[in-house]
């Protein structure tokens, strides 16, 4: 694979999903090699209506003239044992079912990112890129990468950003926070920074998060990372993608445990000693 050209833009999303190459999605499960090999292998399963709704945000958000293409309101039930359902996937192939429901969210929240002065802006932009496949070879294990970003633009300096859009419970910096270290995106932001500053070299690369809320009103925010967090998200991704090389040349993904552990029980689930007081 060459670093240098392959680079390519607005790749139809099978198409980038079937392309060879580590992505996030697997790295962020070699913790458990076995469980990381499961879910390629089945690409499909953890779809749910939930995953649905917010794919059909992004999409009207980065992607808007698409959505017809690949969203359609369905008033039936989804449920594939049933003849109307049947009739409705037969009518609508391809497309993602949403409810009346889903529907209505996802079109308020790509409302509320699209009219708030500050993200309206980010996505608005001429030159702004959305949904971009970017592939590239790791210089340390040789291991193909690949990643989708959300949207890329250039900044007046020269610095090459991108903007992951992220559907929240809330825009609270402390919960933001906590989302951060739970959902591992730094090291998903770290996957993407490597993949950028490969493909475009001695180009200063930057990222922010766009949150929007997923209930009304749909707040909006947008997070900034600084060279700490993205070094932690580096030292996040390395080991598993180091893992990852490992596996995929040995064709052996082993389980999380070859040997038996202590469970990591949190302090609050421990009584608490006081050795300094003197009940005599």
């Amino acid at each position: 694979m060459d670093n240098e050209t392959d680079n390519t833009p607005r790749e139809d999303f099978g198409d980038y999903c079937r392309a060879p190459g580590a992505n996030w999605s697997t790295l962020k499960l070699m913790g458990s090699p076995a469980n990381a090999r499961w879910t390629l292998d089945n690409p499909d399963a953890g779809d749910t209506a939930s995953r649905g709704m917010l794919r059909a945000v992004h999409c009207l958000v980065l992607e808007p003239h698409v959505f017809d293409r690949d969203f359609a309101l369905c008033t039936v039930r989804r449920d594939a044992r049933t003849a109307k359902y049947k009739d409705w996937l037969s009518d609508n192939e391809g497309k993602t079912a949403l409810t009346q429901r889903e529907y209505d969210q996802a079109q308020a929240m790509a409302a509320a990112v699209h009219s708030s002065p500050l993200t309206g802006p980010v996505f608005a932009s001429p030159t702004g890129r959305g949904e971009e496949s970017i592939k590239w070879v790791d210089p340390v294990t040789g291991t193909p990468c690949k990643g989708r970003t959300d949207w890329q633009d250039d900044d007046e300096d020269g610095t090459l950003r991108f903007d992951d859009l992220k559907s929240v419970p809330s825009v609270d910096p402390g919960e933001i926070g906590r989302m951060i270290v739970r959902m591992k995106w730094l090291g998903q932001f770290a996957h993407y920074i490597d993949g950028l500053r490969t493909l475009n070299p001695g180009r200063d690369v930057r990222c922010r998060i766009v949150c929007v809320e997923t209930s009304p009103p749909y707040d909006v925010g947008v997070f900034l990372l600084d060279d700490v967090a993205l070094n932690a998200g580096e030292m996040m991704r390395r080991p598993l993608l180091n893992r990852y090389a490992e596996c995929t040349a040995s064709g052996v993904w082993p389980g999380r445990h070859h040997e038996p552990v202590y469970p990591d029980i949190p302090s609050y689930g421990l009584p608490s000693l006081d050795f300094g007081s003197n009940n005599d």
